[in-house]
């Protein structure tokens, strides 16, 4: 009877920390063709990046988002996610300093394929900071979301990054 009581608590808590539709907002991009949940507090940051899809964040919870779609048609004939992956990772890390990776962890974001990896950085202006980078694949794209926090802030945030990644959508 104990154990079921605790995986009933634990099943609700877990549920319990799910953004419900009333605490959530789409972003959409490409024409609608894309689209990620983000809490309510959260707003478009333009400034974050130039070429990225969807840019937002929030900064009192101290988390960002970009989102980059690449068609696949002017990538390298059948580059698989993962060297696609490992070319945007290295890409990223190039100008940061202490750069640690943990990963890949293989995800599936609403029925598609993905990677997963955590990397962690100072920042020119010496702030630590936590990066859970995640490349979805579709027959179209390749989908680069990176969700960035301060890392004393990681262990706090990361669930809320992991939600928000994980509600990519691609139509």
């Amino acid at each position: 009877m104990v154990k079921k009581t605790f995986l009933l608590c634990l099943l609700f808590s877990l549920f319990a920390c799910l953004p419900s539709d009333d605490a959530a907002k789409i972003l959409t991009a490409l024409n609608g063709k894309i689209s990620v949940s983000v809490p309510k507090s959260w707003k478009e940051m333009p400034e974050l990046h130039p070429n990225a899809d969807i840019r937002a964040g929030d900064e009192n919870s101290d988390i960002y988002l970009l989102v980059v779609s690449e068609r696949r048609e002017i990538l390298p004939k059948g580059q698989p996610l993962e060297q696609y992956s490992e070319y945007l990772r290295e890409a990223y890390a190039k100008p940061l300093l202490n750069v640690q990776q943990a990963g890949p962890w293989h995800v599936s974001v609403k029925g598609r394929r993905g990677l997963r990896y955590e990397i962690r950085h100072v920042s020119r202006e010496g702030v630590p900071v936590a990066t859970l980078h995640t490349v979805v694949e579709s027959p179209e794209y390749f989908h680069q979301l990176v969700l960035w926090t301060n890392a004393t802030r990681y262990s706090k945030n990361q669930t809320t990054m992991r939600q928000i990644a994980d509600s990519f959508t691609e139509k």
